[in-house]
């Protein structure tokens, strides 16, 4: 008879410890991993926003057309090592006052005095995010669309760089706990391992010769030695 592998005693205590934890960091990377987007997300938005509004307030009208003085700062604020590509458009009732003529502004035409908005969109074969603010201009009943848009290199290589260190942060959480439930299994199994010293010193695992032999005769002596068997498997299965 072909005898059938079964896992160590050892093996399957610690399987049962790391299991959850891996399955636990799965999820937790998920949720971080969205968590992260959202933030980069928020985080460059609000300098976008800065940029719009920079633009926004230096609109005017002056001998009756409506202009722009375009402050620098206004993309200043929007340079990154990442070499991002910034650009800018100012429309009112769908002319080009300044700016990008075929910046793409579909879908902001809903926007009330004063609110922001943006989403996500591709100029010149390149994707990129784009921030509009509608404005009132004095004398005007129309609204003036402050348009700017970047690209996302430098918002794609933060969250880059942030699911690394979260890749290797829930790495070495696995890894210590792999190292404590093996620590711990180990002392835990250390009394079954004494055990198995005790019994095989007392020959108890040894089948008896004789029937003289048996220390409890009849089914007690049979229980008995099955109860040892038993017990000398198990400490022999916790030391693997």
């Amino acid at each position: 008879m072909i005898p059938t592998w079964r896992p160590s005693l050892r093996r399957t205590l610690l399987t049962n410890l790391v299991a959850p934890a891996i399955v636990l960091a799965v999820v937790l990377g998920i949720g971080g991993m969205v968590l992260i987007q959202r933030v980069v997300e928020t985080t460059h938005d609000r300098l976008l926003d800065g940029s719009v509004l920079a633009i926004a307030e230096r609109v005017g009208v002056e001998d009756g057309e409506l202009t722009v003085d375009l402050p620098q700062v206004a993309l200043g604020m929007l340079e990154s090592q990442s070499h991002d590509s910034i650009y800018y458009s100012v429309t009112y009732l769908g002319e080009l006052i300044t700016g990008y003529k075929d910046l793409p502004l579909t879908g902001f035409d809903r926007l009330k005095a004063g609110e922001t908005g943006h989403r996500d969109g591709s100029y010149r074969g390149k994707p990129v995010r784009i921030g509009v603010q509608a404005r009132q201009v004095y004398g005007r009943p129309g609204l003036v669309l402050v348009a700017v848009a970047e690209t996302v290199q430098a918002r794609h290589a933060v969250e880059r760089e942030m699911l690394i260190g979260l890749a290797v942060l829930e790495a070495g959480l696995i890894g210590l706990i792999a190292c404590l439930g093996w620590y711990a299994v180990d002392r835990g199994l250390r009394p079954l391992g004494e055990l198995k010293r005790e019994i095989d010193a007392r020959g108890c695992s040894r089948r008896p010769k004789s029937q003289s032999a048996r220390p409890f005769p009849g089914a007690a002596g049979s229980l008995g030695a099955r109860a040892c068997r038993k017990l000398a498997a198990a400490a022999t299965g916790s030391g693997h």
